[in-house]
Order: C-alpha cells, then structure tokens, then sequence
C-alpha cells in the first residue's frame, strides 16, 4: 500500500509538471505574439498532463480504498 501511494504522488507530481511546463510553453509563445492554441505541442501537453494527474490521483484514491 505504502508503496502504490509513493507511486500515486510521483505520477500526480509528473502530471502536474506536464501541466506546468505546457503553460508556460503557451505563456512564452503568446509574448511573441504567436496564437498556439492550434499547436500540436500544446494539446498533447494538456492531454498527457491531464491524463497523468488522474490516474495519479486515481491510483491514490483508490489506495486508500
């Protein structure tokens, strides 16, 4: 259990880095002015994020239960 837990929080913790990086990807590119909201890199950095932070916390909750 202790360690499912431990794996749990480095996923969430990869998945909110994901996030994290990929915002400040589409901060950096809006300040030249760049429109990146049809960009490739930005929609598989939310997807893979997303994904990360809920089977992280899913595999968390469900440690617990």
């Amino acid at each position: 259990m202790f360690k499912l837990i431990i794996l749990s929080l480095v996923i969430v913790a990869l998945g909110a880095f994901e996030l994290y990086a990929t915002w400040r990807y589409y901060q950096k590119m809006q300040a030249k002015g760049q429109n990146m909201l049809s960009a490739g890199r930005l929609w598989a950095g939310l997807i893979s994020g997303g994904a990360l932070f809920l089977i992280g916390l899913s595999a968390f909750v469900s440690a617990f239960f």
